[in-house]
């Protein structure tokens, strides 16, 4: 999410799911995500604990 974009991403593949966001910014977050997964999926995991 951005100011002025909003994006929904599938953490499994980091596929855009819903909402709009620039080329730039979808990097951007990507790349984050990619450096961040392992930390991403725990806190996920950690957050639904059935």
């Amino acid at each position: 999410m951005t100011p002025d974009h909003e994006a929904l991403i599938r953490l499994s593949d980091l596929s855009v799911m819903a909402g709009a966001i620039d080329r730039r910014s979808l990097a951007v977050a990507l790349d984050w995500a990619t450096e961040n997964r392992e930390t991403l999926e725990h806190e996920w995991s950690r957050l639904n604990e059935r």
